[in-house]
This record gives C-alpha cells, sequence and structure tokens, in this order.
C-alpha cells in the first residue's frame, strides 16, 4: 500500500512538471513579426498567447495571428501576409504610364505624350508603390513651345512669330552672293530648342585647282562660286588619284579634294618557268618592255617575246612560256641511221644511209625544229637494175685499200647498180667505169674511186 501511493504521487509530480514547461521565442512565418510587446520577451510560461502581425507594404489574407504555449510548443502559425496593391494611378492628359508592377515596391514610369513636356528639365518622372499607396505627385505635361530664334548675320528667316509649337519649322535665307553654311532649315524640338545649330551666312569662292599632267576636259569656268564643278582626266601615260569631278564647297575648298595625275607604273612581272626576261627593274615606267626567252636551247618560247607597261598599271599581252622541243624517234624506211642519238631536242640532227639497192632522194641529214617535227626528211628510192654490157669481172683489195683486176673488162662504157647517188656523178668523169664488189665505181686510168 505505501510503495503503490509512492509510485502515484511521483508520477503525478512528473505530469505537473511536463504541463508547466515554458516555451521559447516562437518563429516568424514570411513576411510578419511578433507584435511589440512580446519582442523583447525570449521565454513564455505555459499557457502564454501570443500574435503576429503582418510586416510594412502586406496585409493578413487569412489565417489567425495567435498561437499558444502548451507544455513547452507553440501551436501552428496560420496567418498568411501578402503585399499590398497600389492599383493604377489616375491618369492625365497627354500623359504616359509604364507599370513595372503595382505591388507594394513595384515602380510606375511616366512620361510625357510627344509634343508635350514636363516642367523643367525633366523628361520622366518615377512613382514607388508604398504601404500607403503610390507615394510622390504625378507630374503634368504641357504642350511643347519655343521661343523664336536669333536672328542670323547677312540672314534672315521665315515664319517669324511670337512663339512657336512643336515641330514648327523656319527657314533660312542669306543676302545676295552669299552661301547658307549648315541646315537651310531647323525644327520646334521637343525640349522647347530650335534644332539644328543656326547657319551662317558666307562668301564662298574656290581657287583655280593646280593639276600637274592633269587637263580639264567639262564644267564651270573662273571665278568658282559655290556648288561650282569641274572635271579632269589624266594625260596619257598617268593615271588619276581621287575623283575626276570636284566641286567648290561652303568652306571654299575643293571636295572631295583636287586629285593627282600619277605616272602609271608597273610591278615586275613573274618569272616564267625554265625563262627569263630583262631588264630587271624594281618598277616599270609606262610604255616599259621587257623581253623574254628561255634559259637553255632545249626549250622554245611560246607566245610573244616582248611585254609592254600598259595604261592600266599591267605588262601586255599575256606572258610567254618555256615549252621543251623534242621529236620522236626518226622513221625512215629501207635506211640505217649512221648519225644522232636520243633524246632529240631542238636542232639536233640525224644522218641516214639508204640501204643497199636505194638510192637517197633529197639531203641525208635532218634537223629537229620549233614544232617537234623533223625537217626535210628524205627517202630511199629502190633502184632498177639494168644491164648494157655482159662481163666477168674479179677485184680483189689489198691492205692499202687499192684494187686489182685479174681479169681485164671490155673497153667501153658500162652501167652498174649503185647504193649512194653522188657515186653517179663520180663515174661521170670518166668513159672507161669499171663495177667492183664493193659497188664503187672503178676508172682503170685514175684508180678505185
Amino acid at each position: 500500500m505505501g510503495v503503490t501511493s509512492f509510485l502515484l504521487v511521483s508520477c503525478l509530480g512528473l505530469a505537473i512538471t511536463a504541463q508547466a514547461q515554458n516555451c521559447s521565442k516562437p518563429a516568424s512565418g514570411p513576411n510578419m513579426s511578433l507584435k511589440d510587446q512580446y519582442i523583447l520577451l525570449g521565454s513564455f510560461s505555459d499557457g502564454t498567447r501570443v500574435s503576429f502581425k503582418c510586416n510594412v507594404g502586406y496585409t493578413p489574407e487569412g489565417g489567425s495571428p495567435f498561437i499558444t504555449c502548451t507544455a513547452g510548443s507553440w501551436s501552428r502559425l496560420t496567418l498568411i501576409c501578402e503585399r499590398k496593391s497600389c492599383g493604377s494611378l489616375e491618369e492625365k492628359p497627354y500623359t504616359l504610364y509604364d507599370y513595372k508592377g503595382n505591388q507594394f515596391g513595384d515602380v510606375v514610369v511616366i512620361t510625357c505624350a510627344e509634343g508635350y513636356r514636363m516642367p523643367g528639365a525633366e523628361q520622366k518622372k518615377e512613382l514607388l508603390c508604398g504601404d500607403q499607396g503610390w507615394m510622390g505627385r504625378q507630374p503634368v505635361c504641357e504642350a511643347v513651345t519655343c521661343d523664336p530664334p536669333p536672328s542670323i548675320v547677312n540672314g534672315s528667316y521665315n515664319p517669324i512669330n511670337e512663339h512657336y509649337s512643336y515641330r514648327d519649322v523656319v527657314q533660312y535665307s542669306c543676302k545676295s552672293n552669299l552661301v547658307l553654311n549648315g541646315s537651310k532649315t531647323r525644327t520646334c524640338s521637343e525640349d522647347g530648342t530650335f534644332k539644328p545649330a543656326a547657319p551662317t551666312c558666307v562668301s564662298v569662292e574656290c581657287k583655280e585647282p593646280v593639276i600637274p599632267n592633269g587637263e580639264w576636259i567639262d564644267g564651270a569656268r573662273p571665278p568658282y562660286k559655290y556648288q561650282s564643278s569641274m572635271t579632269y582626266t589624266c594625260k596619257r601615260g598617268y593615271t588619276m588619284e581621287g575623283s575626276p569631278t570636284v566641286k567648290c564647297g561652303i568652306n571654299s575648298q575643293w571636295l572631295p579634294g583636287v586629285p593627282q595625275c600619277k605616272p602609271v607604273t608597273c610591278i615586275p612581272p613573274p618569272e616564267v618557268v625554265n625563262g627569263t626576261y630583262s631588264p630587271k627593274k624594281s618598277l616599270y615606267e609606262y610604255k616599259d618592255v621587257v623581253q623574254y626567252s628561255c634559259r637553255t636551247q632545249d626549250f622554245k618560247l611560246s607566245g610573244s617575246d616582248k611585254r609592254t607597261c600598259s595604261l592600266d598599271g599591267t605588262f601586255k599581252p599575256a606572258a610567254p612560256t618555256c615549252v621543251l622541243v623534242e621529236c620522236k624517234d626518226p622513221k625512215m624506211e629501207n635506211a640505217d641511221q649512221i648519225e644522232g642519238s636520243p633524246p632529240y631536242r631542238l636542232n639536233n640532227k640525224v644522218t641516214f644511209k639508204c640501204k643497199p639497192g636505194y638510192e637517197m632522194m633529197g639531203a641525208p641529214t635532218m634537223t629537229c625544229d620549233e614544232s617537234n617535227e623533223w625537217t626535210h626528211a628524205p627517202t630511199c628510192k629502190k633502184l632498177p637494175t639494168t644491164t648494157t654490157t655482159t662481163t666477168t669481172t674479179t677485184t680483189t683489195t689489198n691492205n692499202n685499200n687499192n684494187t686489182s683486176s685479174t681479169n681485164t673488162p671490155p673497153k667501153g662504157r658500162i652501167r652498174c647498180k649503185v647504193t649512194v647517188w653522188y657515186f653517179f656523178a663520180l663515174c661521170r668523169r670518166s668513159s672507161n667505169c669499171v663495177c667492183v664488189k664493193e659497188l664503187h665505181w672503178n676508172d682503170p686510168s685514175d684508180g678505185i674511186l
């Protein structure tokens, strides 16, 4: 009985202690804070009830602002705080509104419609949405007006009014023999002033242009007043730098500037492969000539061997090329080549000898020409066999290349076959001819021919 009573008393004491536990300062929700009377307190006793308020610029939009401390814990806070709305401003005439939003902290930018302006130099005004609505006063937009512009020396403007409205235009003019330097018209602008700057009246006369090696072809004659224009050209062999047409400007200067006539020059032409040219210069003048040649005789020049510096600053005609000259192996029927061997280049020669029983028609030597062809190719013509006297002839040749006859042929003229054309000419010098094995003509009185 005593133990049971002790346990019941102990549990009851613990329960009472738990129920009486204090709470620490509660946390705030978004955009809210504890009311002022609770801000400085650090501990709240069991059963204490506190309340929250929305921050400046925010307003309650639902939920309860109250919470209660129970056994060391606060009840759930349900208050909702939303940004206040400032709504829209009362619209004024000729006024433009650019809202970035209309809630607390937002800004509206106010400007005036075209042709209207705010008093003073202000061009726009910004209003802030505050806790109590839009902060500041709206500006007033007034119609733009301009005071009359000042007069100019030796000139005037029209129309002349006491006041000018936005976009009104005045037009300027000068006294005779003077020219307006600047804009002819000025306009009443948004800031209440005329724009652009006022012109001036000036006397304009340009001097005679000096263009060495240039020639006048069209345009004004002295005196050269404002807007007088002339056109020039350069003498042959010169090229113009600048505009050929100039005009007398407002500052008594020729515009866009007096041109110059410079000598026509050509830069050195590029080298040709396997060739060269002369003379060599760093710069060539009009009508200068360069002459081309190939470096070796194996090449021939294809194209003009001369080029001239022309009026457009280039060499003409087109550059030549050096082409390799090489003839094919010569072909000649019934003949043997006795001189010359490949490769056959320009001016190389070959010589042929007809085979026995054939005679040479033409010179025996051919030359490789610039067209890669052999010049004056001969032919070997077959000789007819004709016997006028039948003889039996035996010839022997000793070491001294002398021929002796064992059988003397009958006297009289005979005809034998030959293989080389000039043997005929040799034979005609003698009335007694003997045909030997080597097919040479033999004159018994003169020896072997």
